[in-house]
């Protein structure tokens, strides 16, 4: 819709703030009711189905002569009071229509007699009456009831079973997950090994019809060593790969974390004071006195990926004391797999980042100075993989800095400072007591980093910073003592890939030296790095 339009349509009454949860400046609209929606409420409405709410961008999509007409003879106030008027339709047992769930709302008479009459409106005809619509019989929902509010608390009232993927989304989410760890990434990480195997096999290939001697019967003999080992490998690794995708669909139900209570009411209370944000996409965590609008601004803003199979909402406790230090944070939504977004050969999904960005700059209005990239696990790696994709396409002023919870499934840093003038700078922090991360000396290789064990674990004198620098890269390994992986935020044991050590610190304890070691490297204090005075 152009800019004129747009602004005729806002300027009716009650359309400066959504219909359904109040929150200012909404952007959607359900065209069916000729309302403006937020983009929280616009996922809600796609869920209905298009015979209920169809949902349009007012920024982003295209409004025919037919939906601008109907846009302009509704209105937010226009739907509030026909429905206000016709609460005896809602079929409700006599409760307002206020009361009823958003999905009840929607799918009341009430609701679908104003759809018509929008229509009718639209059109110039004669608006109908509900004896004029064919009936349609719905079921009862004991549960209805919302106690005054428009949405239920997080995660109540939703049946497990509801949430967990199709057997085929598991499967396929199986093969794209054996298929990176079992074949990029061995690959991606020893390129040299790769690059000899290939060579031998070709001087094999070369070879074979050389006229038998001595040696060269050695030569046939190593080379049908070779042709049978590979043979078998190229042989042996789809049927595992099929087998683990199969084993997959019981794991990626079993392994499935929800987010602790006390962690869904933390982001429950933020979205009641405003500090919080639901939307299809990802979560978004305000800082202190930022209001949503154009020309917000905010010095940096962090991009976080949840772990494998994890609710996004375990890690509201966190993101929210992140966000209470100036940090504009979004948590990327994975649902419903809990995968983080990566294609099938294992390259970052930087397409998610672009258009995160673009609603966060152009559709909410905030502006953002530096973009910091952040992930959990397997939800780090990618996130080290979209920084390292934007440094090679020299985007570093969107994202040239990341911090690493605990990595999984982990690349090597390899030729990118090289291959590029944008800096990176990495901070990794670990735990001492998880086996699903790859270990500290591991992670310390990969990030090209020497690590003396006496300098990394010591019991009497507490934990040292690591680090390293070198020609457009600094990486930097934190230790943190007690700690174990599901440590990092507020959901149980983890399982998958492999269950999880026990902390012998608290919780609160390991997510306060989490934390404050993250927060020295964002923004720039001088305890993350070691500096001295």
């Amino acid at each position: 819709m152009n800019v004129e339009d747009s602004s005729r349509v806002k300027g009716l009454p009650g359309n400066s703030t959504c219909v359904d949860c109040n929150s200012t400046a909404p952007t959607w609209t359900s065209l069916s009711h000729g309302t403006l929606i937020c983009m929280e409420c616009s996922a809600r409405h796609r869920g209905f189905g298009v015979h209920i709410s169809f949902v349009r961008s007012l920024a982003l999509d295209r409004f025919g002569e037919a939906d601008f007409k109907k846009m302009m003879a509704g209105g937010n106030q226009s739907f509030i009071n026909f429905m206000n008027e016709h609460s005896a339709d809602t079929d409700a047992d006599g409760e307002r229509w206020t009361d009823l769930s958003l999905r009840e709302r929607y799918e009341s008479d009430g609701a679908r007699l104003y759809r018509e009459v929008l229509k009718a409106r639209a059109e110039g005809r004669e608006e109908p009456k509900l004896k004029d619509l064919p009936k349609v019989e719905r079921k009862k929902n004991p549960d209805r009831k919302m106690s005054g509010s428009t949405f239920r608390p997080l995660g109540a009232g939703v049946p497990k079973e509801l949430i967990i993927p199709s057997y085929g989304m598991r499967f396929i989410g199986g093969l794209r997950y054996w298929s990176h760890r079992l074949i990029f990434l061995p690959l991606r990480n020893n390129r040299n090994g790769t690059a000899a195997l290939l060579v031998l096999f070709i001087i094999s290939k070369k070879y074979r019809n050389v006229t038998p001697t001595i040696e060269s019967e050695m030569e046939s003999s190593l080379r049908n060593q070779m042709l049978f080992v590979a043979s078998i490998l190229i042989r042996a690794i789809p049927p595992i790969i099929t087998t683990l995708s199969l084993l997959s669909l019981k794991w990626f139900k079993d392994g499935r974390q929800q987010a602790f209570n006390s962690a869904a009411k933390s982001f429950h209370d933020r979205v009641q004071i405003g500090r919080a944000k639901r939307n299809p996409l990802y979560d978004l965590y305000f800082p202190p006195n930022t209001s949503v609008g154009v020309g917000s601004h905010v010095d940096k803003a962090a991009i976080f990926y949840p772990d494998i199979l994890v609710d996004k909402t375990a890690y509201a406790t966190v993101m929210g004391k992140l966000s209470d230090a100036g940090i504009l944070v979004i948590v990327v939504n994975a649902d419903p797999l809990r995968m983080p977004p990566r294609t099938i050969i294992g390259k970052a999904d930087v397409s998610a980042v672009v258009k995160i960005g673009f609603e966060i700059t152009n559709m909410l209005g905030i502006q953002v100075n530096e973009w910091i990239t952040m992930g959990h696990g397997d939800g780090a790696a990618t996130a080290l993989a979209v920084t390292q994709a934007a440094a090679l396409e020299k985007s570093s002023s969107r994202s040239s800095r990341c911090v690493l919870w605990a990595p999984t499934l982990f690349r090597n840093i390899s030729k990118v400072s090289k291959s590029t003038s944008s800096e990176m700078s990495i901070m990794t922090i670990c735990a001492s007591n998880d086996p699903i991360c790859e270990g500290l000396h591991h992670l310390a290789h990969k990030l090209h980093v020497s690590v003396p064990p006496s300098q990394i674990i010591d019991e009497d004198r507490g934990h040292r910073n690591q680090n390293h620098n070198e020609k457009n890269l600094q990486t930097h390994i934190h230790n943190i003592i007690g700690g174990n992986h599901s440590g990092f935020a507020h959901y149980g044991l983890a399982v998958f890939p492999r269950k999880d050590g026990q902390r012998t610190i608290t919780l609160d304890d390991q997510q306060k030296e989490c934390l404050e070691k993250s927060l020295d490297f964002i923004l720039d204090r001088k305890a993350a790095t070691g500096k001295k005075d």
